[in-house]
C-alpha cells in the first residue's frame, strides 16, 4: 500500500510537467526543487485541484485519478495556513469533520484531542487572527489531521516563519509524522527542512 504517481503529466499554460515516484504507507517524502519545476503543481494535481493530461494517482491500491478532490481521503495544507482568520479555532479544525456530518460530541472530542496533540491545549475560541505564526501553523496541522486523511500534502508550510521558529517547527512536525504515521509529502526549496522532516528526498529538475 501506499501512493504511486506513475507517468503523471500536467500542463500549465506553456510548460509540461512529467512526475514518476512512490511513497510508501507511513512514510515521509520531500519533493525539493526551485521554484517554478512544479512543486506546487505536483501536490495540486495529487490532490485534484489541477486537471492531469495522462498517467495515474494511486493510493493505498485505489486508482483516484479521476476521483472528487473531497472523495480522496487527502489533507493539503497551503503555503498560507488556508485557515478562516475571522474564526475560532475549534470553527477552523471542526470544518472538514462538520463537512463529514460528524456528530457534535465527536468533533468536540476530536478536536480536544488534536489541540493536545499540537500542545494549543485550551485554545478553542481563541481567534484565527490573534495567533502568531507558529500558532497558525499548528492549527492548520490539526485541521488537516481532523479527518484522518490517508495522505497529507504539505506545501512549503515553515516558509512564513522566522528562522529560530522554523527550527522548531521542523523537528514539531516530523515529531506528529513519526507518532501518527501518517504518510506524508512535504514540498519545499529547503534541504534542512526536506533532511529533517522526511526520510527521503526527490529532487525535481529547474
Amino acid at each position: 500500500m501506499g501512493l504511486i504517481v506513475d507517468n503523471l503529466r500536467v500542463r500549465i499554460g506553456e510548460f509540461s510537467f512529467l512526475y514518476n515516484f512512490t511513497v510508501d504507507d507511513g512514510e515521509a517524502v520531500a519533493i525539493l526543487g526551485p521554484s517554478g519545476c512544479g512543486k506546487t503543481t505536483l501536490l495540486n494535481a495529487i490532490a485534484g485541484l489541477t486537471e492531469t493530461e495522462s498517467g495515474k494517482v494511486i493510493l493505498n491500491g485505489d486508482d483516484i485519478t479521476k476521483c472528487s478532490v473531497s472523495k480522496r481521503g487527502i489533507a493539503y495544507v497551503f503555503q498560507d495556513y488556508a485557515l478562516f482568520e475571522t474564526l475560532s479555532v475549534k470553527a477552523n479544525i471542526a470544518f472538514p469533520l462538520k463537512v463529514r456530518h460528524t456528530k457534535k460530541k465527536d468533533i468536540e472530542r476530536r478536536v480536544k484531542e488534536l489541540l493536545h496533540i499540537v500542545e494549543l491545549d485550551g485554545f478553542e475560541k481563541r481567534i484565527v487572527s490573534t495567533l502568531s505564526g507558529g500558532e497558525k501553523q499548528r492549527i492548520a496541522l490539526a485541521r488537516a489531521l481532523a479527518s484522518d486523511p490517508k495522505l497529507l500534502l504539505l506545501d512549503e508550510p515553515l516558509s512564513a516563519l522566522d528562522v529560530a521558529l522554523r527550527d522548531k517547527m521542523r523537528l514539531f512536525i516530523k515529531d506528529i509524522q513519526t507518532k501518527s504515521h501518517i504518510m506524508t509529502i512535504l514540498v519545499t526549496h529547503d534541504e534542512k527542512d526536506a533532511a529533517v522532516i522526511s526520510a527521503r528526498t526527490i529532487s525535481l529538475p529547474k
